[in-house]
């Protein structure tokens, strides 16, 4: 029987935990690439964040973090008027 902080340890997979840490170290599938033919913006959550996959008009995809002008991420951001500010790279060359 795992102890209470053992448990925690083990399940929490949020940004600067010990199994986030470890999990982020891999590759993970999360979205199959035709998902985006016909919506090419997708929110998704991973490892305890918010992010948004999106395909640009060349064809390339992205994953970014929305972060507003204060480098925050902003919870509840309509993603595609996001993306259309972001770079694959996820640099918004606006701000």
């Amino acid at each position: 029987m795992l102890t209470e902080e053992s448990n925690r340890a083990f399940t929490q997979v949020g940004p600067g935990t010990l199994m986030g840490e470890l999990l982020r170290r891999y590759w993970m599938p999360i979205a199959a690439i035709a998902e985006l033919d016909d919506t090419p913006v997708k929110p998704v959550r991973l490892l305890g964040e918010d992010l948004v996959l999106y395909k640009d008009g060349s064809g390339q995809c992205g994953l970014v973090v929305f972060l507003g002008p204060c480098g925050q991420p902003v919870p509840g951001v309509n993603p595609p008027a996001v993306v259309a500010l972001h770079d694959e790279c996820g640099v918004c060359p606006t701000w």
